[in-house]
């Protein structure tokens, strides 16, 4: 048995086993351990610049930091499944900083041998997220799912124990290929707050990719050190100015915890919430021609963010997991007028209240829909006018 356990070990350190080396540098939470080998086993060469050119050196150096493996791994020198774009958005703290391009040049460079140009996702002087993508289009349709995560598999997740929803994988996969069969399509699908697994992610983002699909969805808690997780929400964003179609991952931390949520943590496993990332004014991001932000569930509370937003944005996604629907639809209704943008709330099945809220004159208009209840996950499309709000807000007195 031990020597079956030495040729894996040396077998997975040339990137020749069945899992790929790559993984070993993934979070753990997206990736199943089974099958990949301790960092501490991991081969490295001794003095490769005698034979490989000086930049594969510096690329590999620099992923081998984002990796926490030391030295120069042979399976990222002689990678037979190197890493992705859309792996390398995930690996790197902050990929769309100045310092982040660089390096991210560096390692496209060494590992799959082209250099990244300038249409490449990046923070601009506004800090707005800029993503090229596709030509500018007057309507979006946005796919609102309506799924249920059981409360015991939300305990299962502080606590760090296995999901004991068995059905959750096999009714994501039908609620997902619902979005995918719509007759009209859809751009955007959101899933709700805590609702994804982060290990299914990278599936499903880029299952829905390959029908022009980008996925907004909040992620099961991320366990970090000293008795603290993160609450994020992940969007998997299409992406074209690289001449050809790929996908980035962005993410997003929930700042505060909601008072029932922080005192949940506390009393089943002594957790506290701690973002990864800080932030004081909402991140904007522009996806090709359409631009709007993200926050989760009591973020949309906060004035100062809604006031910072105001007149910045085409819509806000919020993801939900939230009892509270009579004070959110309120806020809802509210912020759609004031901030003058598409609200996109996408709420848990069991207390429901999803929906595409519109700042439309006509009362029974503003509802674009609205979704409650049911005992199967389903999803239902709605269609937002970007032209027609924007044409509304550049009048210096409202048309009628």
């Amino acid at each position: 048995m031990s020597g079956f356990k030495e040729a894996h070990q040396r077998l997975f350190s040339f990137d020749l086993a069945h899992m790929p080396f790559r993984l070993i540098g993934l979070p753990k939470e997206m990736i199943a351990q089974r099958g990949l080998v301790a960092k501490k086993y991991v081969t490295t060469m001794d003095a490769p610049g005698e034979v490989l050119p000086a930049p594969l050196i510096e690329g590999i150096n620099i992923l081998a930091r984002w990796a926490r493996l030391k030295g120069l791994p042979r399976g990222l020198l002689f990678s037979t499944r190197p890493f992705n774009l859309t792996e390398l958005t995930v690996l790197v703290k902050d990929p769309y900083s100045r310092s982040g391009q660089n390096e991210m040049q560096a390692v496209v460079l060494a590992i799959r041998g082209f250099s990244l140009n300038d249409a490449m996702p990046h923070w601009d002087k506004s800090h707005v997220l800029q993503i090229p993508n596709e030509e500018p289009r007057s309507r979006y349709s946005i796919a609102v799912t309506s799924w249920k995560t059981k409360n015991k598999s939300w305990v299962a997740s502080v606590m760090r124990k296995p999901d004991p929803d068995l059905t959750r994988y096999a009714r994501l996969n039908r609620l997902l290929n619902s979005v995918i069969s719509q007759p009209k399509g859809a751009e955007y699908c959101i899933l709700a707050e805590l609702s994804l697994p982060a290990r299914w992610f990278m599936r499903m983002a880029k299952h829905m990719r390959r029908r022009g699909i980008s996925l907004i969805a909040g992620i099961e808690y991320l366990h970090a050190r000293r008795k603290s997780v993160r609450n994020q929400v992940w969007a998997a964003l299409s992406h074209d100015g690289l001449g050809f179609a790929s996908l980035i991952i962005y993410r997003q931390d929930k700042q505060h915890p909601a008072l029932h949520e922080e005192l949940e943590l506390k009393r089943l496993a002594g957790l506290e919430l701690k973002p990864e990332k800080r932030w004081t004014a909402p991140p904007v991001i522009q996806h090709g021609d359409f631009r709007f932000a993200l926050l989760v569930c009591s973020e949309l509370t906060n004035i100062s963010y809604r006031a910072a937003l105001r007149g910045d944005i085409d819509a806000l996604f919020v993801p939900e997991w939230n009892q509270d629907t009579r004070s959110f639809n309120a806020l809802v209704e509210s912020s759609a007028l004031d901030i003058h943008a598409y609200i996109i709330q996408c709420n848990d099945r069991q207390y429901g209240d999803s929906r595409i809220r519109a700042p439309y004159k006509d009362d029974w208009m503003r509802d674009l829909l609205r979704v409650k209840g049911g005992i199967n996950d389903y999803c239902v499309t709605g269609r937002i006018d970007v032209r027609s709000l924007r044409q509304f807000q550049s009048s210096h007195r409202s048309p009628e």
